[in-house]
């Protein structure tokens, strides 16, 4: 039986219209009361979770290159060279479970240049200047990039020759952005105490031939921090600045777990409580030096992946960052 409406009642279409209509004010009305109400605070602390659940996990979704076979062997190759510097240091007393020192790297303690690189004079009170090794790598390089950009950091790159030649899109980048500063880092990170003065000298020319064609800057961070006096010279006489770090980040330490061993807490010099922690590790680093060069590399993915973090709680706690070309860190060029 179909039912129909008499002439001058509404139209089915106008009483649906009414009953939205109303259901949507009473809708209103409801959420009125409720945030008048003690519950907005849980609704509010429920979504502020789940947008901290959403971050997380997108910043966990970053996916960037494991580190590559001769990568492990250049992370086991610092390992040994950071346990000569901290046996070589005044204050260090090393326990017999830290590598035996060869008689390459008993020279560093008598040799004249040695250790130029671990910068002692006060740096400038909280200002930092970030510096990246060993680059440039795909994924990685354009992932630091892309984090200095969103937080206008400005920083310094310090390339490795032959990886140069390989990726010139990368060093490209770098380049355009108009914003960081490349450096020479040597062609194939060789240990300088254990090459002659040739091949310093190719190490140092083969890789200005490279850099050059992206920046006129003249500034070299020698592999391990190893000086030698003849290459110092070279250096000088082209044009170059020596670049050290006031802070060793130790990141190829952090990067396989997430935590140091107790072998390389001692040699990094990271303190218990911050055993398991990259960020508070580096962040103490810096503020017990009250700012300065910090040393950082290109090739450890899980610990960029924490750069973003790292930027934001030294700007919580008020450092800013300059380039090494700012009269800040003038005084720290050899």
């Amino acid at each position: 039986m179909v039912t129909c409406l008499e002439p001058g009642s509404r139209s089915i279409f106008e009483v649906g219209v009414f009953l939205g209509f109303s259901f949507f004010f009473e809708s209103i009305v409801l959420i009125v009361n409720f945030c008048h109400s003690k519950q907005w605070t849980w609704l509010i602390a429920t979504l502020v979770w789940g947008f901290s659940l959403e971050v997380h996990s997108q910043d966990a979704r970053v996916r960037l290159p494991s580190i590559t076979v001769q990568e492990e062997q250049h992370i086991d190759a610092m390992r040994v060279h950071k346990a000569h510097h901290f046996e070589a240091k005044p204050q260090a007393v090393a326990p017999s479970s830290l590598p035996t020192v060869t008689p390459s790297s008993a020279s560093l303690t008598a040799h004249p240049c040695a250790y130029e690189s671990e910068i002692a004079k006060k740096p400038p009170f909280k200002t930092v200047s970030l510096t990246f090794d060993d680059g440039p790598s795909p994924e990685r390089t354009e992932f630091i990039l892309s984090i200095l950009e969103k937080y206008n950091i400005p920083a310094t790159f310090f390339l490795i020759g032959e990886k140069v030649k390989k990726h010139p899109d990368l060093v490209e980048r770098i380049a355009k952005s108009g914003h960081h500063l490349m450096g020479n880092h040597s062609w194939q990170h060789p240990n300088f105490h254990e090459i002659d003065v040739d091949q310093q000298e190719r190490e140092i020319a083969q890789t200005q031939q490279a850099v050059q064609l992206y920046t006129a800057e003249k500034y070299f961070r020698y592999p391990y921090g190893n000086s030698t006096c003849e290459s110092r010279e070279q250096l000088h006489q082209l044009g170059y600045k020596i670049v050290g770090w006031h802070i060793d980040s130790c990141d190829w330490a952090f990067d396989k777990t997430g935590s140091v061993s107790e072998h390389d807490a001692q040699i990094c010099e990271v303190k218990a409580h911050n055993t398991s922690s990259f960020i508070d590790h580096t962040l103490a680093a810096i503020r017990e030096r009250g700012g300065g060069i910090v040393l950082l590399h290109d090739i450890h993915p899980n610990t960029l992946k924490q750069l973003e973090a790292l930027i934001v709680r030294l700007q919580r706690e008020e450092f800013h960052f300059e380039r090494l070309d700012g009269a800040a860190f003038e005084a720290f060029l050899n």
